[in-house]
């Protein structure tokens, strides 16, 4: 149980409303970087990837598969797509 910061009464927290603000960050960030493409200078792919480190770990509380599209593709889009090693691979 969590307490009201004004009234000190207990309450439940509410998911929903949390989830709600997860997903209004997350079209926010996805605005943002839908600007964004591959011939920006540097400062600009630096935000753009600290912006693409928050929507991931957004969406491992939403489990959105079009995000986790989107996120591959804008890092693909600005070279920030980490090269894949053959040899790490496990199956």
């Amino acid at each position: 149980m969590r307490r009201c910061p004004q009234c000190q009464n207990a309450c439940l927290f509410d998911k929903l409303e949390a989830r709600e603000k997860d997903e209004d960050r997350a079209r926010e960030l996805c605005v943002q970087l839908d600007g964004i493409n591959g011939d920006a200078d540097a400062a600009v792919r630096e935000t753009a990837r600290d912006m693409i480190i928050e929507l991931e770990q957004l969406n491992k509380g939403l489990f959105i598969d079009g995000l986790r599209q989107f996120i591959s593709y804008k890092k693909n889009e600005l070279g920030l797509q980490e090269p894949v090693d053959d040899n790490s691979r496990t199956f």
